[in-house]
């Protein structure tokens, strides 16, 4: 049986500081999660390790402010 999606974050202004899993920033930017591990590998990107297994997590602000074309 597959598994129901889930429902995408809620984003507020006040979320600024709070940091999305890898998969949920790839969501909140419209590209792959892949795009993003290279920009992080690259340097381009800041991004955390949360947990016992180093799962990802980007910081909203961050994510807004890469995503902006130059």
């Amino acid at each position: 049986m597959p598994r129901p999606p889930r429902p995408a974050p809620v984003l507020t202004p006040e979320a600024a500081d709070h940091y999305l899993p890898l998969t949920a920033s790839a969501a909140y930017l419209g590209m792959h999660r892949d795009t993003l591990r290279r920009a992080i590998d690259r340097g381009e990107l800041p991004a955390r390790k949360f947990g016992p297994r180093g799962d990802l997590r980007i910081r909203r602000r961050d994510l807004d402010a890469w995503g902006i074309p130059a």
